[in-house]
């Protein structure tokens, strides 16, 4: 049997599970049986038997529920719900590592001519190389950071403030690995994305980059 929550409660129902007894001296004559639990024989499927039970029952209202199919659809929906936040995610990863590689390309090209000065005043390639680098890898530290605490804070909150989550034991879950892993997953695309244009830097020259064109 289900407790339904009142006026003004929590909209989340959970189960009782009593024996019959206790059900009997509780609710006296007013138990009675409202459903049942059926095991089908071998070869027998549960989808095919549920859909003919309610066919042939039909002016008795029943309503036959296949457990497993159900559990498995709703896991399935859930599932595939989390796959697309992931899709979401995979993609906004990519958009942002893709952005911050475009920005360095563009840091190239407005600062030849400084990188041409530097190099003629006795900067080595290496150096101008490692600069781009270090520049790249403190605005995808700086993204890493927030958007895992962002996450963490906005996970935290839904987990909070939700009447699902209520009554649980054992804290705020945070998964540290996953979080770790995809972190340094994105630090390292980051820095594909970058290198290339940091290389380009280090490779120009410094009389072609000095020369006035206009």
């Amino acid at each position: 049997m289900v407790f339904y929550p009142g006026t003004g409660a929590s909209s989340t129902t959970y189960p009782v599970i009593m024996g019959e007894q206790a059900t009997r001296e509780l609710f006296g004559a007013q138990a009675q049986n409202a459903s049942a639990l059926v095991r089908t024989s071998t070869g027998t499927s549960p989808d095919a038997l549920a859909t003919q039970l309610q066919g042939e029952q039909l002016s008795s209202s029943l309503v036959a529920t296949p457990i497993e199919s159900e559990i498995r659809q709703q896991f399935d929906s859930s599932t595939a719900f989390f796959r697309l936040m992931q899709g979401f995610l995979a993609l906004g990863l990519g958009v942002g590592i893709t952005g911050l590689g475009v920005v360095m390309v563009r840091a190239v090209r407005e600062r030849r001519r400084t990188i041409g000065i530097l190099r003629a005043l006795g900067f080595r390639a290496r150096t101008v190389q490692r600069s781009f680098l270090w520049e790249s890898t403190f605005i995808a530290v700086e993204g890493i950071v927030l958007g895992s605490l962002l996450g963490v804070l906005t996970t935290w909150l839904m987990y909070s403030n939700s009447a699902a989550f209520e009554g649980l034991e054992g804290g705020f879950p945070v998964e540290w690995t996953s979080i770790c892993v995809l972190a340094a997953a994105t630090f390292a695309a980051s820095l594909l994305a970058t290198i290339g244009p940091a290389r380009r830097a280090a490779a120009i020259r410094p009389a072609l980059a000095v020369r006035v064109t206009e």
